[in-house]
């Protein structure tokens, strides 16, 4: 929307505006965006979505190598953290920030102890750091609040610690400002009678359920297996030890990063679950945790206990991560097919038109459910317009709607969650939402719903097994529920056309 707002044949510019702000959750729309220019959009999603299987166990190879040198291969874990439940649920700029987090918290420890640190890497920290800052801001106060907890623990200067995290994260925080006020003055996402804590023991279940487990549970379980190897290797190494007076817990508590992770695990079980209406809050600390954590193991396990074992432990994760990039290589072909079929009828959308999605289910594979936007592929395609687009998180998205509430313009079923329609109703709601819409976009079959839609005057434009595209008579007539396999065009004869 943001790249084609003006574009003829669309109808973004009626109804949508660009936001120039600079705001957090915005580098990977961003990086698609610029992409995009040169090729195609799937192929630049594609691409972007590339970058963050590369950087992740790269970011986390590079972090172990520099805690914990001659162990790098323990950051080979970092493969287990590509395919994992916020990726596949398509938190993007969430996912993008974990490896930029752990690279700029290398390259400050590289450079950290340089007198003076020179200008050029001032000015790499910067821009790292504003990196992090766009892509997600948790990652952001994550890393203020690592750099300052390091300097706290090895220097035990507090007033030091504080102004050196700042010195870093400066320019960051110079865009925060900016969302900070859009936030506190404009935002209509925020819900503040949606915030829930879990039990406790619902989150020593999520803390890893919740975030490995995606769309496989072969995968899951793969990645349950590798990450035990870890553990193996830290009981087998310090049994194996010679050095019998160092305690395995104090040398791994001898790095800030292992008490950081405490101090984080601590929050994860403390945090809600959900906060003013954003979502998986304390799963997001997650990979961080995991992350220092690995470092801190690796740091504390005698390098010649590494090359003794190092040689299993690295068949044993490249087994685990071959086995989670198969198990979810393989439900995300099934569930693309399904995709597939679902976005068949946007050739017989007219391109700007406006219409109304309605889901009778939410089909889950795993933990994910990957319709829940996938009606988006319509507005993509056709250039058409709904009231469901992530740009009612205003502050949050690159685009926003024009009016606010979005249903001034784009009504919705009275027991309605978009897409989700939970019960059915009168056909006088019926009758008054779609006499805003051109076409209304149903999954799932209901006869008793497709009769209501006939009788607002919307005729059966197209169908498949998973849709029904209705389209709004040009005389707005009620019409009679048509027979599809006589009259409509069917999935099998687009194939042929």
């Amino acid at each position: 929307m943001f790249r084609d707002m003006d574009q003829e044949g669309t109808r973004f510019a009626e109804y949508f505006v660009r936001s120039w702000h600079p705001i957090p959750h915005m580098l990977h729309h961003t990086l698609i965006l610029g992409v995009s220019s040169v090729t195609s959009l799937p192929t630049a999603e594609k691409i972007v979505l590339s970058l963050h299987v590369l950087l992740m166990p790269l970011s986390l190879l590079l972090f172990v190598r520099t805690v914990a040198p001659g162990r790098t291969g323990i950051g080979l874990l970092g493969f287990l953290m590509i395919f994992t439940y916020p990726f596949m649920r398509g938190y993007h700029n969430f996912s993008l920030s974990i490896p930029l987090y752990f690279l700029t918290l290398t390259y400050w420890l590289r450079v950290r102890t340089l007198e003076p640190i020179p200008l050029k890497h001032w000015v790499g920290l910067a821009a790292m750091t504003v990196l992090v800052y766009l892509s997600h801001l948790l990652a952001f106060g994550l890393l203020f609040g690592t750099i300052g907890w390091y300097e706290l623990v090895t220097e035990r200067r507090p007033v030091r610690a504080t102004l050196r995290a700042i010195g870093v994260t400066w320019a960051g925080w110079l865009l925060f400002l900016d969302y900070e006020w859009i936030t506190r003055t404009q935002a209509q996402w925020i819900n503040k009678e949606d915030t829930l804590w879990m039990p406790f023991h619902w989150n020593l279940q999520y803390f890893f359920e919740r975030y490995f487990y995606s769309v496989s549970p072969v995968a899951f379980v793969a990645a349950v297996i590798g990450w035990s190897c870890l553990l193996a290797l830290i009981v087998t190494s310090f049994r194996t030890r010679s050095d019998s007076n160092a305690h395995p817990l104090r040398t791994i508590f001898s790095t800030p990063f292992a008490s950081l992770a405490v101090l984080l695990a601590v929050a994860y079980l403390t945090m809600p679950y959900k906060f003013l209406g954003w979502h998986k809050v304390s799963v997001r600390l997650v990979p961080f945790i995991i992350g220092l954590t690995l470092a801190s193991a690796a740091f504390a396990i005698p390098p010649q206990a590494w090359r003794r074992w190092r040689y299993p432990f690295l068949g044993m994760v490249t087994l685990a991560s071959l086995t989670v990039a198969t198990g979810i290589g393989l439900k995300v072909a099934e569930i693309g097919r399904v995709i597939d079929t679902y976005v068949a009828g946007t050739q017989h959308m007219e391109p700007g038109s406006r219409f109304l999605p309605i889901h009778l289910s939410n089909p889950a594979y795993g933990n994910v459910r990957p319709f829940t936007r996938v009606y988006e592929h319509y507005l993509i395609d056709t250039g058409s317009v709904h009231g469901g687009s992530i740009a009612w998180m205003n502050t949050l998205a690159i685009v926003w709607y024009r009016r606010y509430p979005i249903s001034l313009d784009f009504p919705v079923l009275p027991d309605q969650g978009l897409p989700l329609l939970r019960s059915l109703p009168t056909d006088d709601e019926m009758a008054n939402t779609l006499a805003e819409y051109d076409y209304a976009l149903v999954m799932g079959h209901d006869d008793k719903l497709f009769d209501q839609i006939a009788r607002c005057g919307f005729q059966l434009e197209f169908e498949n097994e998973l849709v029904h595209l209705f389209r709004a008579s040009p005389t707005g007539d009620s019409v009679e529920t048509p027979n599809v396999k006589d009259t409509l065009t069917t999935e099998a004869d687009v194939s042929n056309e």
